[in-house]
């Protein structure tokens, strides 16, 4: 029932022996019969145990990746990556400030209209115009108000079929002002499979009342102060905002049992080489909703 916390439903599923908390992972090494699993408990004390089998489910989202632009070290203002960004808690740093934020990701849109209501100014640098969807759609979440005929379809015909919808909406006049701009911008973008879908619409809301506005160039390098973009422009900020994203990071493998991509694993579960008995679940993200999956191995 929805009355039922997690910690009840593990008590009453008998899961609390299954799990170690304060528990962390050091390393896995494969032997003759199975992996040998390095723990370190909340005294830092280590030991040894044996599994047949390891999940690695740690997700994607450990790592920031940082880009690598020059210069960017030496930037004297505040720099901050998303995944340190806790909200309210952190605005008042970037009050009344220029703040350039690079990159629009789940991530991007919500922080930049975030820090947009604080900052003098917030300029979004992109390096494309992104696919961007309203987060609800047809009153429904928009990962699922699409059917599975349409998921079915070429990534092509989406793309085009959604630029038809979105060129008839800015012809007939959005709904407001912030709806005209997505538009816009929409129609400018590129094709599904090459643009993830960007599920809010907070920055062209902030764009609507002027507190924001897109720069569609990379950032070529930083010299003190100033971004130069690689269209030319040169423009002075007070902090910068690494909306980037994270990097694939499984600390606890060697380098021989992980992987760049994991399109390259089989199933995006096993990687080639590899016993079945390792398996990386949860790596996968598709552009809208979760991935369910079920193989035989």
């Amino acid at each position: 029932s929805s009355d039922v916390c997690s910690s009840d439903l593990a008590t009453h599923f008998d899961l609390m022996r299954r799990i170690r908390l304060r528990t962390r992972i050091v390393s896995i090494e494969p032997d003759e019969s199975g992996w040998r699993v390095a723990l370190k408990n909340g005294r830092e004390e280590t030991t040894y145990e044996h599994f047949t089998h390891v999940a690695v489910c740690t997700g994607q989202f450990q790592t920031a990746r940082i880009p690598n632009i020059s210069g960017l070290e030496d930037f004297p203002g505040t720099k901050l990556h998303s995944s340190r960004y806790r909200g309210s808690a952190d605005l008042e740093q970037f009050r009344g400030q220029r703040v350039l934020c690079i990159g629009l990701g789940e991530s991007g849109a919500d922080v930049s209209a975030d820090v947009a209501k604080v900052a003098e100014s917030v300029t979004v640098a992109i390096r494309r115009y992104h696919s961007v969807a309203p987060r609800v759609l047809n009153g429904l979440p928009i990962d699922v108000s699409q059917t599975r005929h349409w998921h079915s379809l070429s990534a092509s015909h989406k793309s085009d079929s959604l630029r038809r919808q979105w060129r008839w909406a800015a012809t007939n006049g959005a709904s407001d002002d912030a709806l005209s701009l997505l538009a816009a911008h929409f129609i400018r973008s590129g094709d599904e499979a090459g643009s993830v879908v960007t599920k809010t619409e907070r920055a062209f809301e902030a764009q609507a009342t002027g507190r924001l506005d897109f720069r569609i160039a990379s950032v070529e390098r930083f010299e003190q102060s100033e971004a130069v973009f690689d269209d030319g422009h040169r423009e002075a900020f007070d902090a910068v905002l690494l909306c980037t994203g994270y990097r694939l990071s499984i600390p606890f493998l060697p380098p021989s049992l992980t992987f760049e991509d994991v399109r390259d694993c089989y199933l995006h579960m096993f990687k080639p080489g590899v016993a079945a008995s390792l398996a990386f679940v949860g790596v996968v993200r598709p552009q809208q909703g979760g991935k369910i999956g079920r193989a035989h191995v």
